[in-house]
């Protein structure tokens, strides 16, 4: 019989937390960009530091918490993390939010392919996932407005390409020296700030001040991040960084449905089967992987 323990590893809750709040997180970013006329920047800084601020309270750590269990991976994730938030917010500022998802969710899945160790299901599901999210891109892309600053665009892909499955990686490494669970979220978020500060500087735009109203957004956005980072963090140990990108891809399909609202398009039939197809895909693999594991956690 498998004890509560094991009920909770394979809890949906986090997997379905962790997949909303990056579908809000992504939405929200685009909106403040292209209605309420935010610089990237200055939703950077602010979303940072909010959602810091909100985790020293929450996680309460003791006095000697405030100190990371290793410096040098802390150090590592605080770049990684800050390079990710750069490359991600601001493709999403200049791309679509399905574009900049669909293109940043291919770089473990490659990488995973290339790498040849996973099992014969894994490798047919892997390249029916990477094929299915290529198309989905270039589907969107080709839609008028969805491209706002095509270089640009590309060179915050290429940043966040080049750090997001490396972040993956050293969170998860850094779970396996039991580190404190504020500094497996703080770094990303620090070096988030670092990011926008660095943002602002180099568009030479500043940070802009926020209204009464934009600040009411900009928490409501911290906390999503924050409770997304929580939830992320459960899946991260459960499942290892490899399924973590799996399950992330539940969103692709979701973003498509809400690009139908915000930006009042066209139904896209090959978009939609497409994003169902990416979602089908990643349970059916997420699904073996439970089946796989269930019976090594089970006691003798």
């Amino acid at each position: 019989m498998v004890d509560q323990k094991t009920e909770t590893f394979w809890s949906r809750a986090p997997l379905a937390g962790m997949v909303a709040s990056e579908v809000g997180i992504t939405v929200s970013v685009e909106l403040l960009v292209r209605h309420a006329h935010l610089s990237l920047a200055t939703i950077l800084v602010y979303r940072s530091l909010l959602a810091l601020a909100l985790l020293a309270l929450i996680v309460r750590p003791a006095r000697n918490q405030w100190l990371p269990r290793s410096p040098r991976l802390a150090l590592l994730r605080v770049v990684t993390g800050g390079l990710t938030f750069i490359g991600w917010f601001g493709a999403i500022g200049l791309l679509s939010g399905r574009v900049t998802q669909s293109v940043l969710l291919l770089d473990s899945l490659i990488l995973a392919y290339v790498r040849g160790d996973h099992r014969s299901y894994e490798r047919r599901t892997l390249f029916v996932l990477t094929t299915a999210l290529i198309l989905f891109a270039a589907q969107a892309v080709r839609e008028p407005g969805t491209i706002l600053n095509a270089g640009r665009g590309i060179v915050f892909l290429t940043i966040a390409l080049a750090s997001r499955a490396a972040t993956y990686k050293v969170w998860e490494r850094a779970q396996r020296k039991d580190e404190h669970l504020f500094w497996l979220i703080a770094p990303a978020l620090l070096g988030g700030a670092l990011g926008g500060v660095f943002l602002g500087v180099a568009s030479q735009s500043g940070i802009q001040r926020l209204s009464p109203l934009m600040w009411c957004a900009m928490l409501l956005v911290a906390m999503v991040g924050l409770t997304g980072y929580f939830y992320m963090n459960t899946v991260m140990s459960l499942l290892g960084a490899f399924y973590t990108r799996v399950v992330e891809l539940w969103q692709v399909p979701m973003l498509w449905a809400i690009h139908l609202l915000t930006d009042y398009a066209g139904i896209d039939w090959l978009q939609g089967a497409l994003g169902t197809l990416v979602a089908c895909a990643s349970a059916y693999a997420y699904l073996q992987h439970r089946r796989g594991q269930i019976p090594k956690i089970q006691p003798r």
